[in-house]
């Protein structure tokens, strides 16, 4: 009903179970897909539904916060930091499509993750070593840290400056 989609099923003892948390990456992966097959069908029902899966994924996953660095309100990013880069995949496939096609972008969402990662390495979330807090805000300490979700923040940082490189 949400648009969002619950993370796994599982066969337990002959019986389907499914696990109904959903993560941003459940989210990404599907928008994603349905943008590809709207370019693949021409079928505006898959834009349709790539979009209603990124309104609702930004509703749940960017919180209303105030960035001292930016000087502004902003709509900061939550939750696991490599799943978010899932979803940000998605994102970027939508915009991209969006705009090749004349479809109206809407660069809120880029913007989002923009800001959101503006806000983390300007913030106490970026450490001496250049190490990004899975906490955007920079809120909460953090005493480990773990590749995956350093390589997941170098791939949404790679693809802000990709995106403009490419001047969208």
């Amino acid at each position: 009903a949400d648009y969002l989609y619950w993370d796994n099923a599982k066969e337990e003892n002959g019986e389907i179970i499914i696990e109904k948390n959903k993560y941003s990456y459940n989210a990404g992966q599907p928008m994603q897909a349905a943008v590809l097959l709207y370019r693949i069908t021409g079928n505006k029902e898959y834009l349709t539904d790539a979009r209603s899966i990124a309104r609702s994924a930004y509703a749940t996953w960017f919180n209303p916060f105030y960035s001292v660095q930016l000087n502004k309100s902003i709509r900061i990013l939550t939750g696991h930091v490599w799943f978010n880069a899932i979803m940000f995949r998605g994102y970027i496939e939508l915009y991209k499509t969006e705009l090749e096609f004349g479809l109206g972008a809407n660069r809120t969402y880029i913007t989002a993750y923009e800001n959101s990662l503006s806000h983390a390495w300007l913030s106490n979330c970026r450490q001496s070593t250049n190490l990004l807090n899975e906490d955007f805000t920079g809120r909460n300490p953090q005493s480990n840290w773990d590749v995956l979700h350093q390589g997941a923040s170098a791939e949404m940082l790679a693809r802000l400056a990709s995106l403009e490189r490419d001047g969208i």
